[in-house]
């Protein structure tokens, strides 16, 4: 399923690396990096950037997207 029109261009494409990975352990792991990047852009000062990776993240949680367990490994 795609994501919503708005997540165009970067946002977008960060969804379908993490949604069209292989199996669930590879989604995890990519979950875990765009996380990583995101924290990464807030703390250069990205503020827009690090707020639109942060949102994906959640928005891919509560979609279920990617299983409970990574996603309370990435809220610590």
């Amino acid at each position: 399923m795609p994501g919503p029109a708005y997540e165009a261009g970067a946002i977008g494409a960060m969804r379908r690396i993490v949604t069209d990975a292989e199996d669930p352990v590879e989604a995890s792991r990519r979950f875990h990096q765009m996380v990583k990047a995101g924290v990464e852009r807030f703390n250069e000062g990205s503020l827009p950037q690090a707020v639109q990776m942060l949102e994906l993240a959640e928005k891919l949680v509560s979609e279920k997207k990617v299983d409970a367990g990574s996603a309370e490994i990435a809220r610590r």
